[in-house]
């Protein structure tokens, strides 16, 4: 997997589906410059993985009887602000240890379900994995056990071994 491109986050090593709800990734910056943060957060995959329609994290966020609106609107609260102007693209070094972190997770997580991209819930469960301070707690506040949703994210991504 070639995550980078000259230092450019490459989004063909993502699922397409993960791609076209985000705008080939577009949706982590865009979550980035919404909060005027001066690095790309784990925390701003967090909130562009609730964009997929239908999709996983959505799925999961019902269930804890949270809207992607609110899941949002927390999350913002907790990227770090900066007077620094946002980063213009997905670069390497535009990102928080959190989200090198999280796209490192991302990557291993699919070599080892054999997936050929990084797929939502892949990039969902290294950015849980790999979420800040502030994101735990806001999770421990609304009674999401990260731990627990973590678990049942691996065992969604675990490859199907055929039975002979």
């Amino acid at each position: 997997m070639l995550l980078f491109i000259n230092g450019i986050l490459n989004p063909l090593e993502f699922d397409p589906e993960l791609r076209q709800a985000t705008s080939d990734l577009k949706a982590i910056l865009a979550a980035a410059v919404a909060t005027n943060s001066a690095l790309v957060e784990s925390t701003h995959m967090l909130i562009a993985v609730s964009r997929v329609p239908a999709g996983l994290t959505r799925k999961y966020l019902a269930n804890f009887g949270i809207t992607p609106d609110q899941w949002e609107s927390g999350l913002s609260a907790c990227a770090a602000a900066s007077t620094t102007p946002p980063p213009r693209q997905l670069t390497e070094a535009c990102l928080h240890p959190s989200a090198l972190e999280a796209l490192r997770s991302a990557e291993r997580h699919a070599h080892e379900s054999r997936l050929p991209r990084i797929t939502e819930a892949v990039l969902l469960l290294a950015a849980l994995e790999n979420a800040t301070e502030h994101v735990k707690s806001l999770c421990a506040d609304a009674d999401i056990d990260t731990k627990t949703w973590c678990v049942e994210l691996a065992k969604v991504i675990q490859p199907v071994v055929p039975l002979d």
